[in-house]
């Protein structure tokens, strides 16, 4: 069997395939258009906006295949939407088939920015047939396989890289906070490390002033601090991280800030942080003050006892005899 090799083809020679799992199969290419932009809609028109800003991905290549209808085209195995996108960007006619002026004219707008910097042809991986094909395609599409796929990132990954590339995320601050100062039960814990947590939840509690200010908490372009004492400020923490760890509310139990007051208010006693012991001074969550054990502190009003010289017992020698 040929193995796969890399060409470069003109988008013109691209023909996207009419039997594409994401549809029924279709009679012609302007069907598979016409049914491309009505599924994908609003993910066809952002990705259409991201190669004209900054071309196509150079480490996803698309699958293809020589025709068996057209002598010199290609079909896309792999990749329908990337060629739909390029085919609309050249062609702007194309997005008549949406039946939306609207639309037509959303591509028509991108269509001449696109000219700017066109794309006519493409790197493309060539199979010498389908069946070649369908093993990277089943990975690609069909999840981890048991590490086979591609694994994708948790939620505290995402956040974390896009906190690396300096997007301040808030729910990864209070992620890493409490892993490294909170005693938590271990099916807590565990949801917590493997990233079970959702972020997007963290988050949505965080993005409530009402919220924060019932934790004691303050948010500054992104950066989490807290008014209150350690102790008091992982209080609230701990029944948060634990309510979605042990999947208790969901995000339609806090997804309207009616619903996010409601679930406050909730709170147990021993779970509501006391605001009155305020920190002396504010602190991000990234830098905690140090954790003292005050049973262990000598007491500011006990002095120690002096040292003394003065004997309270003689002691005889005796002698030699």
């Amino acid at each position: 069997m040929a193995d796969p090799v890399r060409q470069r083809i003109k988008i013109l020679q691209l023909l996207l395939n009419q039997e594409n799992p994401r549809f029924d199969i279709q009679k012609g290419q302007r069907e598979a258009i016409r049914v491309m932009l009505k599924d994908q809609g609003e993910k066809l028109h952002r990705l259409a906006i991201d190669i004209v800003n900054l071309g196509t991905n150079p480490s996803d290549l698309p699958m293809v295949v020589s025709s068996d209808k057209a002598k010199g085209m290609f079909t896309v195995m792999e990749g329908n939407r990337r060629i739909t996108a390029l085919k609309l960007l050249n062609e702007p006619d194309l997005a008549k088939l949406a039946s939306s002026p609207a639309i037509e004219k959303r591509y028509r707008v991108l269509s001449q920015m696109f000219k700017m910097n066109p794309i006519d042809e493409l790197e493309c991986v060539v199979f010498p047939d389908i069946q070649s094909a369908e093993h990277w395609i089943e990975l690609k599409h069909t999840g981890e396989n048991n590490g086979i796929g591609t694994v994708g990132w948790d939620g505290t990954a995402k956040a974390r890289f896009r906190q690396r590339r300096g997007k301040t995320d808030p729910a990864l601050q209070v992620i890493d906070f409490m892993k490294s100062n909170a005693k938590l039960d271990n099916k807590t814990q565990i949801a917590l490390d493997q990233g079970k947590v959702a972020v997007t939840n963290i988050n949505r509690l965080l993005g409530d002033p009402f919220v924060r200010d019932f934790l004691g908490l303050e948010m500054n372009s992104g950066v989490i601090s807290s008014k209150l004492e350690l102790d008091e400020t992982l209080k609230g923490f701990t029944k948060i991280i634990k309510d979605l760890a042990n999947n208790r509310i969901s995000v339609g139990d806090i997804y309207h800030k009616k619903d996010r007051k409601k679930y406050i208010q909730s709170f147990q006693k021993h779970e509501i942080p006391n605001s009155q012991k305020a920190s002396s001074k504010k602190w991000a969550l990234d830098s905690p003050p140090l954790k003292t054990d005050k049973k262990q502190l000598p007491s500011k009003n006990k002095r120690k006892k002096p040292l003394t010289t003065a004997r309270k017992f003689l002691i005889s020698v005796h002698p030699r005899i």
